[in-house]
């Protein structure tokens, strides 16, 4: 059920289309803040949903609000909203991959260093040998 969260846009619809009253368009900025998003993040947090899929959801309302609302002069500044809600969306997703990113280089760094510590031993060793003979 949680799939269908972003057909909430499609509740005020029919009042957008015959009015455009400041108490309509806080409707509509409380319908995809609160209700929508919030409850997208709700259920993320909760589990019932993964990061990807919270994505994608977010991504799937910010397109429909889209495809059914701005071309509304009226409702710029919730276009903007929207637009900067997804972007900070982004920006988590890249701090993710960029903090794996970094896990990953330490990872390797630290097979390295004991690979060099190995091949120091067995130079080392090498060298003792050499020497013995």
């Amino acid at each position: 059920m949680i799939i269908l969260i972003p057909f909430e846009l499609l509740k005020l619809r029919r009042i957008i289309e015959k009015k455009r009253t400041p108490e309509t368009l806080d409707a509509l900025k409380h319908l995809i803040f609160h209700d929508i998003i919030g409850a997208i993040q709700k259920n993320e947090e909760a589990g019932n949903i993964t990061v990807d899929d919270a994505r994608k959801l977010r991504g799937l309302t910010h397109r429909l609000y889209r495809h059914i609302y701005s071309h509304y002069e009226e409702l710029e500044e919730i276009n903007e909203m929207t637009d900067e809600s997804l972007l900070l969306d982004i920006e988590i997703v890249e701090k993710k991959l960029e903090k794996k990113r970094k896990q990953e280089l330490s990872a390797k760094d630290e097979i390295i260093a004991t690979k060099d510590s190995e091949i120091a031993a067995l130079k080392a060793e090498i060298e003792r040998l050499k020497n013995n003979k």
